[in-house]
């Protein structure tokens, strides 16, 4: 019931958040429309504004005017929260009913118990009035200020925030590439290799623009309450913002400063070259120490997993290294390419008849065809003949109870290890299960010509002369039947036992023999031993071509734990007074 339940509730939920936004996409977009109409008609002033100055309100809020025509509006001062949705705003910030976007707001503007009127002054783009001036401040002159002032590099102790905030994201990066370090998915590489680089250009350019800053030398001045921007401190005529409190009237400062385009306002970073935020204050996860630890331990595991990169056969092979000389498949119809095969060789043998020669790294391989079928047919005969009486009542194993079938069967098989054409010595850990057992044949003796001759005779009898009763129980009654159905008995099924057990299985395609030929021992006799690693897998072509992004990736986090690690080092040695060949602090 909960699996039917919670699929229903999500698309209900979805079905809120579609018509939510649809209504605030709609609803809300004719109530800006409108508003603008209005405004176009009731607002419209006689002035424009100079080129000059639109190519500067361009630059301030990021847009393109064409219209220079210039509105005047006054209303109270509102916000108005949008509905949820996928957006670049939360919420509309307006005057009366129009939208209006503004990087200034009088201090006094933003009570909430008595909103007051303000008076703006700006240009129309689509559904929103872009201030110009606010009550009677102009915005683009104070803006225009900046053009006097360069930005310089101010070296910092930048491990306030952005350093923990690699710390946070990269060991996910790092967890992900060692369980990607056991596959060679490349889509999933090219996409972990593409949002790392994303992620260390985006913190690049962070720590670039928080190293670019504008620099402010002089007193610190209060502008009179009835200066159009309030009472606001300036250093050098520039409006600084302090937030914290830290820059008291008729103190000289030296300030590092930012300020960016939806911002009036210069807005400290550095104060008399220190940080105006203490990084210390501004870690979230531990200490320096900590993070110092953090780093040093994911750039050791990364600087190991890269070194096993290094040293892989996927490597070797991307390198230029070959693996083996060529990969032939020997089957029964090209058996004799066994005797051609050289060292560096990768084979694949199936087809062919295969035993275990004594031991389990020792395999004798034949052909098919070399089998001699009338040797065998031969033993049929013997086989048949043997006496089975004297020991057909013993109570134990079918070699116990037939030694000599099991002696005949065993030299048999010894006779033709002698001559083994084609020796598979295995070199490597893998176990191949080519020993054959006479027990099928004993059984096959012992249940049809021995045990219970009475059910095959009958059988027999009834077929061939009609109806008969065969009362037997003694070994000699046995023997008699024995004679009687033992041209009966199946040739082929003792013949392919006798083969079987003598000269081996046939290897299956699916599971055939493979490996590495690291060497070749031609004997006088003609016979070939072969020396096989049957563990060496060669290098897939994913797994070679993977190799290459997993190095990549490696690298970027190397490296990006070894910036962390010495930023965060440097950062406590700072802090501790203890690092003898710190840059001075007066130093810009």
């Amino acid at each position: 019931m909960l699996s039917y339940f919670i699929p229903i509730l999500i698309s209900i939920i979805k079905a809120i958040a579609l018509l939510c936004w649809w209504s605030d996409n709609s609803l809300r977009q004719k109530e800006r429309d409108d508003a603008i109409a209005r405004l176009k008609v009731r607002s419209k002033t006689a002035d424009e504004l100079s080129d000059a100055d639109l190519v500067w309100l361009r630059k301030i809020y990021k847009r393109r005017f064409t219209d220079r025509t210039i509105y005047q509006h006054e209303g109270l001062y509102n916000v108005r929260e949008l509905a949820p949705g996928w957006r670049q705003r939360w919420q509309d910030t307006c005057v009366g009913d129009v939208r209006v976007e503004s990087v200034y707001w009088p201090p006094a503007t933003y009570c909430k118990d008595s909103p007051r009127s303000v008076v703006i002054r700006g240009l129309i783009y689509k559904d929103a009035l872009y201030a110009v001036s606010v009550d009677g401040a102009f915005l683009v002159s104070e803006v225009r200020k900046s053009e006097e002032l360069s930005k310089q590099w101010v070296p910092r102790e930048f491990d306030v925030v952005y350093l923990e905030a690699l710390h946070i994201i990269f060991p996910i990066f790092s967890i992900f590439t060692f369980v990607s370090s056991l596959e060679n998915s490349i889509p999933t590489l090219l996409i972990l290799t593409i949002l790392m680089l994303s992620m260390l250009g985006v913190y690049s350019w962070m720590v670039l623009r928080l190293h670019r800053l504008f620099v402010l030398d002089g007193r610190c001045l209060l502008l009179p309450a009835n200066n159009v921007f309030g009472e606001r401190k300036v250093i050098n005529g520039y409006l600084v913002s302090d937030p914290a409190k830290k820059l008291q009237p008729g103190e000289c400062y030296r300030l590092h400063c930012q300020r960016t385009h939806r911002e009036l306002f210069f807005s400290p970073e550095r104060i008399n070259n220190k940080e105006y935020v203490d990084g210390a204050q501004s870690l979230l996860f531990g200490s320096r120490q900590f993070n110092c630890a953090l780093a040093l331990f994911f750039l050791i595991a990364h600087i190991v997993l890269l070194q096993n990169l290094y040293q892989s056969p996927a490597y070797q092979v991307h390198a230029g290294l070959t693996e083996y000389n060529r990969e032939i498949a020997i089957d029964g119809k090209n058996f004799s390419t066994l005797y051609d095969v050289s060292p560096q060789d990768f084979i694949h043998v199936s087809g062919t008849l295969a035993i275990a020669n004594g031991a389990d790294d020792i395999v004798c391989l034949r052909d098919k065809s070399s089998i001699d079928i009338e040797d065998i047919k031969d033993s049929f005969q013997h086989i048949i003949g043997i006496d089975y009486s004297a020991k057909s009542d013993f109570e134990g194993t079918l070699s116990e109870r037939y030694p000599e079938l099991y002696e005949y069967l065993v030299n048999m098989k010894a006779s033709k290890k002698v001559s083994c054409p084609i020796t598979i010595r295995v070199t490597g850990k893998n176990k191949y299960d080519f020993d054959t057992s006479p027990a099928f044949i004993l059984e096959y003796i012992s249940k049809y010509v021995v045990d219970d001759p009475e059910t095959l005779g009958r059988r027999i009898y009834e077929n061939f002369y009609g109806p008969a009763e065969l009362v037997t129980s003694s070994s000699a009654k046995r023997q008699e039947v024995k004679k009687v159905i033992s041209p009966m008995i199946s040739r082929d099924v003792i013949v392919s036992g006798v083969s079987h057990y003598v000269y081996g299985d046939v290897i299956p395609g699916r599971h055939s023999l493979s490996g590495l030929v690291l060497n070749i021992e031609k004997k006088p006799d003609g016979s070939v031993i072969v020396f096989l690693n049957d563990e060496f897998n060669p290098t897939s072509e994913e797994e070679i071509e993977s190799i290459y992004y997993k190095i990549l990736i490696n690298i970027i986090l190397v490296f990006t734990y070894f910036i962390t690690f010495m930023g965060f080092l440097i950062g406590w040695f700072r802090a501790s007074g203890e690092s003898p060949c710190m840059p001075s602090s007066r130093s810009t």
